[in-house]
């Protein structure tokens, strides 16, 4: 890779101000001072005097407030993308409803996204919800059998196997593995409760840090990528 692109990649700048920092002799390539952005990278690269590491694909987790959109692009809402700086071409690998709150994952790898959202994978996703009546324990069993609900298109489907476990009177965790439009809330309603609060706390067993604050994010290293796909 040449050395202008690497730095634009790197530090989230123009090919410009690469070549600008370059002429100032603030870049090295291991021990040497670069001379031109048209290098090839062949080493470690420092900008004043700091390594500068060039990531392809970065992913970061993010715990989403309410009132964000999980769009790239919103006329009227704040985006989720919105809430990490300094990275180009962030996507959300998924998405959550603009008053449901918790894990998200941001990325510029397109495959990965590709590949954690498609049904056929069944990953589950785990959710903290709260809803406006007491859950029953037949509940469980009807969960895990499965609603006959309406998409977002108008066509009729049937839920696939769905995780019910009741932590209070009427809180519970619920995991499912495809995620489609409102279809937690629409489940509830099918057994005469309405949602009231919902949070994602999981991604197969990559788990929302508690340390993480709404509207924070932290960058992901590959092992907590591989925990997504953990069965």
């Amino acid at each position: 890779m040449r050395l202008d692109k690497y730095l634009a990649e790197a530090l989230n700048i123009s090919r410009s101000e690469t070549t600008t920092i370059i002429k100032q002799k603030k870049v090295k390539i291991d021990d040497r001072v670069a001379k031109s952005g048209s290098e090839e990278v062949k080493g470690k690269v420092y900008y004043n005097e700091e390594e500068i590491v060039y990531k392809e694909f970065r992913y970061f987790m993010i715990n989403k407030p309410k009132g964000y959109v999980s769009a790239s692009r919103d006329d009227k809402n704040p985006c989720v993308v919105d809430l990490v700086t300094g990275v180009k071409n962030l996507k959300a690998a998924g998405r959550l409803d603009i008053d449901t709150t918790g894990l998200m994952i941001l990325t510029n790898d397109g495959a990965f996204i590709h590949k954690v959202t498609s049904p056929k994978q069944e990953i589950y996703k785990t959710y903290e919800v709260e809803c406006d009546k007491e859950f029953k324990r037949e509940f469980v069993s009807a969960f895990l059998e499965g609603f006959d609900l309406i998409d977002s298109d108008g066509s009729i489907y049937h839920t696939k196997k769905a995780y019910l476990e009741i932590t209070s009177k009427n809180k519970a965790l619920i995991s499912i593995c495809e995620g489609r439009f409102h279809e937690i809330k629409k489940m509830c309603h099918e057994v005469g409760l309405v949602v009231t609060n919902l949070k994602r706390i999981k991604i197969g067993s990559l788990e929302l840090d508690s340390a993480l604050k709404e509207g924070e994010a932290k960058e992901l290293e590959e092992k907590d990528i591989e925990k997504i796909f953990v069965k």
